[in-house]
């Protein structure tokens, strides 16, 4: 009898605790994201695509941020200082804060950035963090550092509230090690990394230690949906909750449907073709003006893009403080026949280009245009596409490796100097950093050293002007168009909005 009486109880406990986990679970209150592409790397120094960011936001928290009116305000700093003559920051943490790992943020975290990117053979190359003006970092104490420059660096303060300088757990890297960490991110933020299932998910979910404001949704669920269709009809169904990317074709009928909102963001990122400016024939300007003249792009906007896009002027986007408006290419193929002839390209020559599929908003169908556009001026062009993935490995390769002619990609960054160093700087070429375009000129390099040097805004401005007209006229890429990005939600829900580095902030999502 006392056996039954046992095994009742058992069954009752077991009872209680299932429903106990049933309830929790169902009680959660969780949103899905459905965006096109998995993120390749989610270490904040080591991220180079647009992909990671709205990930590593979540997770890490940075010295500074950004509020909601664009002012730079303190995040994992109380304070951040820098010396009369600019060479020297000191930075002091708030107390307390722990990483998800459960380590104490110290000044340790802050040194560890700068060490990986100094010294003779760093992990870490990109321009990003302030390589290659960073000289040192010194502990003060515990919650004090003390950062020297070679030189002054007038950006530096925007550059703390970048997501390169977001700060992962140096215990972590140390565990996982530089090709594991980067599946592993363990930050400060208000969400902390669960689980990263390749070609399904990321899974984040809410930080209770967090330092700051807490957000409403305890889970966040990154779905990876390749196809636009499919995210669409996943969000028409309820299945997701907020989609990325949607073409320009299918917004008046999600308009139309009273349960999703649809927003657009101001333009975000340029959009452009890089060419390979070491590769024979590619190497001379007048090639590359007169791949420039070859491609209508205003017939690419109005018909691919559905108007949702704005033509390039510049290789900043308009957005972007420092930007200038640095000429225009109109379409002209018998301008650009004629060049292509001044430079002795014979008839035929063959070109590759390459692009990513469904990484941006049209982008295989841009693709395809612009390979038909050169067609009509008579280059054989040998076009292909790639997953987003394998897309970067294969363009990011030393210029001696290198299988690409052109190849399409989108870039901003959160500083005029961060949206032009590490793409058109010929110290960035891979494997440093990211000018996979293999660009190179002195007087830009000259300039770009002498922006990130000069202090007063006035000066960095003109300075930048400068760098954008030479690079126009030199036409290292294909200049496309700025990208007006779009996404949608189900109604009832408040708070999402895209920052100026594309990521998509849930922070304050809730419903209305």
């Amino acid at each position: 009898m006392r056996v039954r009486v046992r095994i009742l109880m058992v069954m009752v406990v077991l009872l209680v605790a299932g429903l106990a986990i049933a309830t929790t679970a169902s009680d959660l209150k969780v949103l899905t994201i459905a965006i096109p592409t998995e993120p390749v790397n989610l270490v904040p120094q080591q991220y180079s695509e647009a992909t990671a960011v709205s990930i590593i936001f979540h997770v890490c928290n940075g010295p500074l941020k950004y509020d909601e009116h664009y002012n730079i305000v303190p995040d994992l700093a109380e304070w951040v200082k820098v010396s009369e003559d600019g060479l020297t920051w000191t930075i002091k943490l708030k107390e307390g804060i722990k990483f998800h790992d459960g380590t104490p943020l110290t000044a340790e975290a802050v040194k560890y950035v700068v060490d990986m990117v100094t010294g003779d053979n760093p992990p870490i190359r990109s321009s990003c963090v302030g390589r290659p003006e960073l000289k040192s970092a010194r502990i003060i104490s515990d919650y004090v550092v003390e950062i020297k420059t070679k030189h002054p660096l007038g950006p530096f303060r925007e550059m703390l509230t970048g997501e390169a300088w977001r700060l992962n757990s140096p215990a972590a890297i140390e565990k996982y090690g530089w090709d594991e960490a980067n599946r592993h991110p363990v930050g400060t933020g208000p969400y902390r990394f669960v689980e990263w299932r390749s070609g399904e998910y990321i899974m984040l979910e809410r930080n209770p230690d967090y330092f700051g404001k807490q957000p409403y949704y305890d889970r966040l669920v990154w779905k990876f949906v390749p196809e636009a269709a499919t995210r669409i009809a996943m969000l028409e169904n309820g299945e997701v909750d907020v989609i990325r990317d949607i073409p320009g074709l299918e917004v008046p009928r999600l308009q139309s449907n009273p349960d999703i909102t649809v927003k657009a963001a101001e333009p975000n990122r340029v959009m452009y073709i890089a060419i390979n400016c070491q590769r024979p024939f590619l190497n001379d300007q007048r090639v590359r003006q007169a791949l420039n003249y070859a491609v209508d792009k205003d017939a690419i906007i109005n018909g691919i893009l559905r108007g949702i896009g704005k033509k390039s002027l510049s290789p900043l986007v308009s957005t972007k403080w420092g930007y200038v408006p640095a000429g225009e290419y109109p379409y002209d193929p018998d301008r650009a026949r004629q060049l292509l002839a001044e430079a002795g390209v014979p008839p035929g020559f063959k070109v590759k280009l390459w692009v990513p599929s469904g990484r941006y908003y049209q982008d295989k169908t841009v693709g395809e245009a612009v390979a038909n556009y050169l067609r009509a001026v008579g280059l054989d062009v040998d076009f292909q596409v790639f997953e987003w993935g394998t897309y970067l490995g294969m363009i990011r390769k030393p210029v001696e490796e290198a299988q690409h002619d052109l190849y399409m990609l989108g870039w901003n960054d959160v500083t005029s100097d961060l949206a032009l160093t590490p793409i058109l700087d010929s110290r960035q070429w891979p494997m440093i950093g990211t000018n996979r375009g293999y660009y190179k000129d002195a007087a830009v390099d000259a300039l770009l050293d002498a922006g990130r040097r000069c202090v007063n805004e006035e000066d960095r401005k003109q300075i930048y002007a400068r760098v954008q007209k030479i690079v126009w006229e030199d036409a290292p890429w294909i200049f496309l168009y700025e990208q007006t990005p779009l996404f949608a939600y189900r109604k009832g829900i408040t708070g999402i909005y895209l920052n100026s580095t594309d990521g998509l902030i849930l922070l304050n999502a809730r419903p209305e």
